[in-house]
């Protein structure tokens, strides 16, 4: 009879051997279901840490893993931090010689605070400021957070009786004024009947009448044919029909910057 312990026998089952004038039966078993081993949240990923390298491996989604290895079932979960956000409010308008009071609304923590106005970074770090400006004005907030996260939000104080527009354009951008438009007090400019745009050769590039200020995305995007233009200067004009019925024509130029 062949010596069982000589034979090699990979596959779990009923097994028969036969020899030496006799028969021998016998089983092997089912392999046993390795063990699992729950490791809970091993690390979370972060703005500044997008991605987390855990036992060699880099993985950047959060998420419940399994691992085998070591003859056992490793379980794992790399965990997310919760939504932040940051919020300044509504526009706000003031009458001449008033201030007006801005505060950055967040559930984040922050380590860095920055405001800008619509032309110069400010010196103030304080989620709260108080502000005084003397024509319409874009403020802007930007906080970095303890985990690395950068927030940001802008918001208009109007100065009653007067209208503002933007000096520089970058087309498509986030972070400056990507379109170009006129931005007035609600109570003093009722409606542009005419904004018009040319050229250093005096090309007309972009027309449109009869809009409301305020509305970044009814003004000029910086194309002229579907085409982004060069950055140059171009000079503008516009008509701007006042609450009190009158008109006033009003011209500046912008700059066009990539």
């Amino acid at each position: 009879m062949p010596d069982l312990q000589q034979v090699e026998y990979c596959q779990p089952g009923a097994y028969s051997v036969t020899g030496n004038c006799e028969i021998k039966e016998f089983q092997i078993a089912q392999d046993l279901p390795l063990p699992t081993v729950q490791l809970g949240v091993v690390g979370t990923l972060t703005c500044a840490q997008p991605c987390l390298t855990y036992n060699g491996v880099e993985y950047c989604q959060p998420g419940a893993y399994s691992v085998t290895g070591n003859c056992e079932n490793i379980e794992f979960q790399i965990g997310d931090l919760p939504p932040v956000w940051l919020e300044l409010g509504e526009d706000q308008t003031i009458a001449a010689d008033e201030s007006a009071e801005l505060l950055g609304q967040t559930n984040a923590i922050p380590a860095i605070i920055t405001w800008h106005n619509s032309t110069d970074t400010m010196p103030e770090t304080h989620l709260g400021i108080t502000v005084q400006p003397v024509e319409n004005t874009l403020y802007f907030l930007e906080i970095q957070d303890l985990n690395g996260c950068l927030l940001k939000d802008s918001v208009w104080v109007l100065v009653e009786g007067g209208w503002y527009a933007p000096n520089v354009i970058r087309p498509l951008s986030a972070e400056l004024n990507g379109w170009f438009t006129l931005f007035a007090s609600p109570n003093h400019v009722a409606e542009i009947q005419l904004l018009e745009i040319f050229d250093r050769w005096g090309n007309m590039v972009f027309s449109r009448k009869n809009f409301p200020p305020n509305q970044s995305e009814s003004g000029w995007n910086g194309t002229h044919n579907g085409q982004m233009v060069n950055p140059a200067v171009f000079v503008w004009k516009a008509t701007l029909l006042l609450k009190n019925g009158s008109t006033e024509q009003v011209v500046g130029d912008v700059t066009v910057v990539r």
